[in-house]
């Protein structure tokens, strides 16, 4: 498959079905049994490939000894269209900018997050790929994140693997389900896609156990 250079991609899929591991692959940090990525026929593992792609896994590490302009300050360095003043106003927006001086270490899990979403939006990535990114902040985050990503994919490709309603329904156009480790695009409204989803053999057959087992009548 191929990602447009910019847009908005939400992928949907059940735990295990293969969405972390597709990231994996494309950011190199495993090995792909056949086929190729690229980026502008640049393959993976490239400066440039490198260079274009930003990651923000659901299980990230942040360095705890810097603080967070420290931070800010080292990842843009290695994105040639870093933009500094737009790291800042970004901790600002997200009610960082008064621990722009502290320790990650003493940064709670939320405002972790938002310090990497943070890097991500100001480093001038061609492609952010971002797995459960809206998980564990708070609404007004989610939010002002939503707005955030929808001004980026004016010019930038962002590919979300997400299971919030709210993000399906801000981002309706290009949505791809993963099932066993296949991508297939979806087309309909999202009530259809609850369906669908309602309709796998697994799905269905818990949906089951719990009419059997829960059924008040």
């Amino acid at each position: 498959m191929a990602f447009d250079k910019k847009g908005m991609t939400v992928i949907v899929g059940a735990n295990g079905s293969g969405k972390t591991t597709f990231f994996n692959a494309i950011c190199s940090l495993i090995d792909i049994d056949s086929g190729e990525i690229t980026i502008d026929d640049m393959p993976s593992g490239s400066e440039i490939f490198k260079q274009q792609l930003f990651y923000l896994p659901s299980d990230f590490y942040l360095p705890e000894f810097m603080t967070a302009l420290e931070y800010g300050h080292f990842v843009l360095s290695r994105y040639p269209k870093g933009n500094m003043t737009q790291f800042k106003v970004l901790l600002q927006i997200f009610d960082l900018s008064g621990q722009k001086d502290h320790l990650i270490g003493g940064f709670s899990f939320g405002m972790k997050k938002k310090l990497q979403i943070a890097a991500a939006a100001a480093s001038g990535a061609q492609y952010i790929l971002a797995d459960e990114i809206f998980s564990g902040l708070d609404f007004q985050s989610v939010l002002l994140l939503q707005e955030v990503f929808d001004h980026l994919s004016k010019k930038q490709q962002i590919v979300l693997v997400s299971h919030e309603s709210n993000c399906l329904l801000r981002f309706p156009d290009n949505i791809w389900i993963m099932q066993q480790g296949r991508l297939t695009q979806f087309t309909g409204t999202i009530t259809e896609l609850t369906q669908t989803i309602k309709q796998e053999k697994e799905v269905h057959d818990k949906l089951a156990q719990i009419e059997e087992h829960f059924n008040v009548n």
